[in-house]
C-alpha cells in the first residue's frame, strides 16, 4: 500500500513536472523569437495541419505570422510612418500610464486600466520588434 503511494505520488509530480516545462507562448512571444515562429510552422505544417485545424500552439504562432507579415508590409512601405505608429502606441501607453496614476490616487477601480497598459506597452514592444526584424547589427 505504501509503495501505492509513494507510486502515484511520484508519477503525479512527474506529470505536473512536464506540464510545467511546456510554455504558453503567446502571439507576442513570436515577435521576439522569428526562428522559433518558422521552426513551430514548419512544424505544424509537417503535422498535416491547415489554418483552419490548428492545434492551439500552431494556431497562435499562425495569428502571429499573419499579423507579423501584415506590420512587416507597412514597414516597407513606409518606414516613416511606421515609426510614427510606434510614437502613436507610446503615448497612449504613457497616458493610460496616467490615468492609472490618478485613478490610484483616488482609489478607483484600476483593473481594467492595467490590462489595458499591458497591453498597450506589450504593442510597443511588437511594433519595436518589427524593426528590429529589419536591423542587421
Amino acid at each position: 500500500m505504501r509503495n501505492r503511494i509513494l507510486s502515484v505520488l511520484l508519477l503525479t509530480s512527474a506529470v505536473l513536472s512536464l506540464s510545467a516545462c511546456q510554455e504558453k507562448r503567446t502571439e507576442s512571444y513570436y515577435y521576439t523569437h522569428p526562428q522559433t515562429l518558422k521552426t513551430l510552422l514548419t512544424q505544424c505544417q509537417k503535422e498535416g495541419g491547415t489554418p483552419e485545424n490548428f492545434n492551439v500552439p500552431c494556431a497562435v504562432a499562425y495569428n502571429a505570422a499573419v499579423q507579423m507579415t501584415r506590420l512587416s508590409q507597412a514597414f516597407i512601405n513606409s518606414q516613416a510612418d511606421f515609426g510614427q505608429r510606434i510614437l502613436r502606441a507610446q503615448i497612449r501607453a504613457v497616458n493610460t500610464q496616467k490615468q492609472l496614476e490618478v485613478a490610484e490616487k483616488a482609489h478607483l477601480p484600476v483593473a481594467e486600466l492595467q490590462k489595458q497598459l499591458v497591453a498597450e506597452k506589450q504593442h510597443v514592444n511588437n511594433l519595436r520588434a518589427i524593426v528590429g526584424l529589419f536591423i542587421q547589427i
